[in-house]
């Protein structure tokens, strides 16, 4: 909060290790079970594998969770102790969607426009499953139906905007499912694209270097911070006169709150 930015986590250094393999593993299943045909099949997990490991070095993350008050999420994340950050959704949503978004660097604020896909992650198999198989089905109805013997500079170029928006989106929503033993993190998710590896900063965290990029807030600009909740080992009052004084310049309005659960250790 005093720096005005949200840290956003390269894709390849999730926590959940085995969450690139699951997407892979849900994206052959839908291939499998769609109207497309092996040969195309093949062809299409080939090129989904090959801008996946292309596309990783470029895509960031920001994870969210929709219960503010999680036992679950306050063990695993902040061992019961620490703060939890109410985010106004809605503003926050329209904050870093319809401008351009500011990445700091220590020398420059580098700016672009590509926070790409935001919304809950989604872990149920069969729900995941029919999303990327009418994904394909649609792909592949549209080049069946593309005059192959018409191919003109309008056809080919109408062609490869639709490939690659295709491409896109399977790669992108690859990272908005999950498995169902991660739902009672109730995730809500932005990815992010950034191509300028200048605007890279790491971190370490039990002992691996995490890449990761910053979004930041103008000065002037207040952050969407709707509540903060302590958490549930902290002495609620001293924690307490501690927020109102951090909250005290420009804040005043932010509620303060304690959380449900009694821990004493």
């Amino acid at each position: 909060m005093t720096k005005q930015e949200f840290w956003l986590s390269n894709v390849e250094f999730m926590n959940d290790k085995l969450e690139v393999n699951y997407s892979m593993r849900i994206i052959q299943t839908a291939l499998a079970e769609s109207s497309v045909d092996e040969r195309s099949a093949k062809i299409f997990l080939k090129t989904i594998k090959k801008h996946k490991k292309r596309a990783n070095e470029t895509l960031y993350v920001l994870s969210l969770s929709k219960d503010e008050d999680s036992l679950n999420l306050w063990n695993n994340y902040g061992k019961n102790d620490g703060y939890s950050i109410g985010i106004d959704t809605p503003k926050f949503i329209t904050k870093i969607t319809e401008r351009r978004i500011g990445v700091k660097t220590s020398q420059e604020t580098l700016l672009f426009d590509n926070i790409s896909v935001f919304g809950n992650v989604l872990y149920d198999e069969a729900s995941q499953v029919r999303f990327f198989r009418e994904l394909f089905d649609h792909y592949y109805s549209f080049i069946l139906n593309t005059n192959i013997f018409r191919i003109n500079e309008l056809n080919t170029n109408k062609i490869i905007s639709e490939m690659f928006q295709v491409w896109d989106t399977i790669l992108k929503f690859s990272y908005m499912i999950k498995q169902k033993e991660h739902q009672i993190e109730n995730e809500f998710r932005f990815i992010a694209f950034n191509d300028n590896h200048q605007a890279n900063f790491f971190r370490v965290r039990n002992g691996i270097v995490l890449p990761y990029i910053k979004i930041g807030f103008e000065k002037n600009e207040l952050m969407p911070i709707k509540e903060i909740c302590i958490g549930p080992k902290i002495n609620e009052n001293i924690a307490s006169a501690g927020i109102k004084y951090l909250l005290k310049k420009n804040y005043r309005k932010t509620n303060i709150t304690k959380s449900s659960l009694k821990l004493l250790f």
